[in-house]
């Protein structure tokens, strides 16, 4: 053997008495000036002792017995001076475990990689055909001459900004596609304006959708809703103008849709609930334009959900940042101010007469023993027009502010940024009370700190 080492912990499991013989008669044969490596070495001498290094491997009983009794035989035969030899004693696995190990942790290895190949090409597949992901449906508004990548910032950061879904979530996987279909020979221009877009799209019927002038040829109509409308009204106006029917719209509209955190906040429905619409007073009053319906009776849940995101996505950036701070500082909730702003919009002559108002309802409810409500006109109209309707008593008397204390179950209309930011915002005034003359075009509207002085204002105004 060339291999001038004792090999192995437990030598004895792995080599025969003549293996063991063959390594000692070549140690012991060893010139003198021969050069061991200075680690890992015990001492052999032919007085028959083996002694092995601190730090040396330690190699098992039965093979050290067997160099000892090897070592006093060849004493016996040489009869000569002790001649003292150096052995490396150095741990190393039998070649057919190394073998077995390399071949477990290869194969480990492999699998490994494959499972996460696996995964990754399954992850692509369902993305590129969008299984597994949202049906929401998105208005997507694309700007004039926008490449590749404006539209994917749109679809991907855009959506994820306003706390949705993004339409694609692999930006390289919709690329290589667009890439793929130009070097196919098509002109890869996207169409400017509004497209409806959904998360379970795969990316080459949204990729269709963007390039595509069909949807965006559709005959469209503005309609706008003033402020103080409901949403009665506003649903049967959406159906006077071909865009969808009242019925359905209003069940849609009152269900909300996910992603948005003030239907979330919202009281939730009960079966002994006396909130008239969920959503009213959440249709921002504005100028909208809408998709006229191709076919009335047949239209799909998502072409409600398009009509119905531009409405609550309005409303969103409306009621800014700014002003839920405000909200949050006043102890109020988002429905609280809306159902007052409500009560303000329909009460209130003009925009400067909202704040004193306003200031009216908030001084009343720091003194909420003195008074028994918000004593409001319109929300005993709004419980005449609920009984007239054919709804419950209940409902009707929680809806009169002469009856109920402070707010009302919903809000009585649909109120616009000035009502909202007069809630928010009130005069600072020692008003309790007002009253408005309502005999001529010209509404004026009166304000009294006293009882007193409210009964003079009452005559004023033609009401007593």
């Amino acid at each position: 053997m060339d291999n001038k080492t004792l090999k192995g912990e437990n030598l004895s499991d792995n080599y025969d008495e003549d293996m063991i013989d063959e390594m000692l008669d070549e140690i012991i044969n060893k010139k003198e000036d021969d050069d061991f490596p200075e680690s890992n070495k015990t001492d052999y001498s032919s007085e028959g002792v083996v002694t092995i290094e601190d730090d040396a491997p330690e190699i098992s009983e039965a093979v050290y017995e067997r160099a000892r009794q090897r070592a006093g035989r060849i004493k016996e035969k040489q009869g000569t001076k002790p001649v003292t030899r150096r052995v490396k004693v150095k741990y190393i696995k039998p070649k057919k475990g190394n073998r077995i190990a390399f071949s477990l942790i290869f194969t480990s290895i492999i699998i490994g990689l494959s499972v996460i190949a696996s995964i990754s090409i399954i992850f692509l597949a369902k993305e590129f055909f969008g299984i597994d992901k949202s049906a929401s449906s998105y208005t997507i508004s694309i700007p004039e001459d926008a490449d590749v990548k404006q539209v994917m910032e749109i679809i991907t950061t855009k959506q994820e900004d306003k706390g949705r879904e993004p339409i694609i979530r692999v930006k390289p996987l919709f690329e290589l596609l667009v890439k793929f279909k130009e070097r196919g020979g098509n002109t890869m221009e996207f169409v400017a304006g509004e497209h409806a877009l959904s998360p379970n799209m795969g990316y080459t019927d949204i990729l269709n959708e963007l390039t595509s002038v069909d949807y965006i040829m559709r005959e469209t109509v503005m309609i706008t809703f003033v402020e103080g409308t409901t949403l009665d009204d506003a649903a049967k106006l959406l159906e006077e103008q071909g865009v969808c029917p009242a019925d359905r719209f209003m069940y849609y509209f009152n269900n909300g849709l996910e992603g948005y955190d003030f239907i979330e906040d919202l009281p939730k429905s009960t079966a002994h609930s006396l909130r008239y619409h969920k959503m009213e007073g959440y249709f921002f009053p504005d100028t909208y334009e809408f998709y006229k319906a191709i076919d009335m009776e047949n239209m799909e849940e998502s072409d409600y959900e398009i009509i119905i995101r531009k409405i609550y996505d309005n409303f969103e950036t409306k009621y800014n940042e700014e002003l839920i701070a405000r909200t949050e500082e006043l102890g109020m909730t988002m429905d609280e101010v809306i159902i007052m702003a409500s009560i303000i919009q329909k009460e209130a002559a003009d925009n400067a007469d909202m704040y004193n108002v306003s200031s009216v309802f908030h001084n009343r409810m720091e003194r909420p023993y003195d008074f028994r409500g918000f004593e409001s006109d319109p929300t005993s109209k709004y419980a005449d027009w609920l009984r007239a309707k054919g709804e419950s008593e209940d409902m009707a008397l929680a809806y009169d502010t002469y009856k109920t204390k402070w707010y009302t179950p919903g809000a009585i209309c649909n109120p616009g940024l000035n009502a909202i930011k007069a809630v928010l915002y009130p005069a600072d005034t020692n008003y309790y009370f007002f009253c408005a003359d309502t005999r001529t075009d010209e509404k004026i509207v009166y304000y009294a700190e006293t009882d007193e002085q409210h009964d003079q204002n009452r005559i004023l105004a033609g009401l007593a």
